[in-house]
């Protein structure tokens, strides 16, 4: 006992008659046992969760160093009169923040539409303005919710 008192798990008590003390040390012996493996998931566990951690640690820093890179490219355009870019710039900015940013998986018709506008804009820039596009909503859908990217592959199929 003082052995498992000083952490030491690995070793068994050996059972020496088969009466109710033969079977208190059995029972003894499965308990070590199954201490031992739940150490070892309890272990396994903190492990997964301290990469999980990090893994969204990582996700959150690398976004923020993209819109960073965006925006610093943005104004480098503008200054240099590069307005047509800096419209493309700003735009794959406001879509990449809308897909990594918008934790909820639904969205209202509204929010969802004014993404797929700035998608349909940067399709219109990739096209050279030869992409034409209305986006009309009734008013009684537009606070309605809705799975959110839901229309924009269908779009994105529709323009291809």
């Amino acid at each position: 006992m003082e052995r498992i008192q000083n952490g030491e798990l690995d070793f068994t008590m050996e059972r020496k008659k088969q009466d109710e003390f033969g079977m208190i040390i059995d029972s003894f012996n499965y308990m070590l046992v199954r201490i031992k493996e739940l150490l070892h998931t309890v272990q396994r566990q903190r492990n997964n969760y301290y990469k999980l951690e990090m893994l969204a640690l990582k996700s959150k820093l690398n976004p923020h160093f993209l819109y960073n890179v965006f925006d610093m490219i943005y104004w480098k355009m503008v200054l240099k009169n590069e307005y047509e870019i800096a419209d493309v710039v700003a735009t794959l900015a406001d879509i990449l923040r809308y897909c990594v940013n918008h934790k909820k998986e639904f969205v209202t018709v509204q929010e969802d539409m004014r993404y797929l506008s700035s998608y349909l804009s940067f399709q219109r820039l990739l096209l050279n303005e030869k992409l034409q596009y209305e986006i009309r909503i009734p008013d009684e859908l537009s606070e309605c919710e809705m799975p959110k990217l839901l229309i924009q592959p269908l779009v994105e199929n529709a323009i291809k």
